[in-house]
């Protein structure tokens, strides 16, 4: 039987939520997409009331879905990016983080140079070299989200610390 941390759902969970935490700062919006040469899967978040960022459940788990997929093949092609805009600021661009999956199952960063397809020009990149790793964590991590997306993570195998409890 397969270890669950390192199935291609968990490690989809924990990409997910590994490039979550590295963008995530009290942001109002937030985008998270999966890239390949069949095209782009997105899932959008708002910031709620309570501070949480909110995703909608059901494309948190297409996207995961897809994400499982391509981490499911002996080498999996294709990248993950975060984008923040910064509204009301013309003078503030969109930051932005971007990897490629390895042949290994893991991640590396993505040069801002190549992300630039993938992204809105005007593009910031805060963290050009973030680690993002392949998904696994050595401590239970958390996060600052809605409990709906957080029991997805979970429901793919993912052991995710309850975020008023850290």
């Amino acid at each position: 039987m397969e270890n669950p941390v390192t199935t291609p759902d968990a490690r989809a969970a924990g990409l997910f939520l590994g490039a979550f935490n590295i963008a995530f700062e009290d942001d109002q919006r937030m985008t998270i997409s999966v890239h390949t040469a069949g095209g782009t899967t997105s899932v959008a978040g708002h910031l709620s009331d309570n501070d949480l960022m909110t995703f909608q459940a059901e494309d948190v788990a297409f996207l995961l879905d897809r994400l499982a997929s391509i981490l499911s093949k002996d080498k999996p092609q294709g990248s993950l990016t975060v984008t923040v805009p910064h509204p009301g600021n013309g003078s503030a661009p969109t930051d932005a983080w971007a990897w490629s999956l390895t042949a290994d199952g893991g991640t590396e960063p993505l040069n801002p140079e190549l992300a630039v397809i993938l992204l809105p020009s005007s593009a910031n990149f805060p963290q050009p070299d973030a680690h993002l790793g392949n998904g696994t964590f050595r401590n239970t991590p958390s996060a600052s989200m809605d409990s709906e997306t957080l029991a997805e993570l979970r429901h793919r195998g993912l052991t995710i610390a309850d975020f008023d409890t850290v």
